[in-house]
């Protein structure tokens, strides 16, 4: 009897385990999404354990727990990448938050559930020009940040992939180079990337 070969899946997935987010980026669609009618909430536990469960069988290189939303608002996203940890541990497990729910204990709970990468979005030092940007000043984040780099540094958790993300906009591209000296100070790398539609 010859076993049927399973389809490769796809080489990287994206899971919203929420809707809904704090920031109003101008960059990004999800204010248009809350008010489009479709429904929104959190997923059941459940479906997220079956989705993870039919990914183990064609393992993705990516998993990343986000979309368009804050996945930090989530308090069960520790359980979540603890799960998808034991089950694919080939993958790369990925978290983009806006930062301003990364206290240390969340932080801390994340790297301890197996979280590989962890990207915190931030796209001005200056308050002001974070605001008008992001919907919120930098000072809180640019605190929970350092504080999420001495806690990676206490743990020894030298693969754990933690960097500063910078979407490019005629409102910030002055400030690319000084941001980047600034996080680079505290060891922290900064990646950017250009403004794009999402067509």
């Amino acid at each position: 009897m010859t076993i049927p070969r399973v389809s490769p899946g796809p080489p990287r997935v994206q899971i919203q385990t929420q809707s809904g987010c704090n920031g109003r980026c101008v960059f990004c669609p999800n204010e248009v999404t809350l008010k489009s009618g479709m429904p929104h909430g959190k997923m059941k536990p459940e479906l997220f354990e079956k989705i993870i469960d039919d990914l183990a069988r064609t393992p993705p290189r990516r998993i990343s727990l986000y979309l368009m939303n804050e996945p930090l608002l989530d308090k069960r996203l520790p359980e979540f990448v603890r799960y998808t940890t034991e089950r694919i541990p080939s993958a790369s497990t990925l978290v983009t938050s806006n930062g301003t729910y990364l206290k240390p204990e969340r932080a801390e709970a994340l790297i301890d559930a197996g979280l590989k990468r962890l990207k915190v979005s931030l796209q001005s030092l200056d308050p002001a020009r974070n605001k008008a940007i992001m919907g919120y000043g930098s000072e809180k984040v640019i605190e929970n940040i350092l504080a999420t780099k001495c806690i990676i540094e206490e743990k020894r958790a030298k693969k754990f992939d933690f960097r500063i993300s910078m979407v490019i906009t005629r409102d910030n591209e002055k400030e690319v180079e000084q941001a980047r000296r600034f996080w680079k100070s505290h060891g922290i790398r900064l990646v950017t990337s250009a403004l794009e539609n999402r067509g």
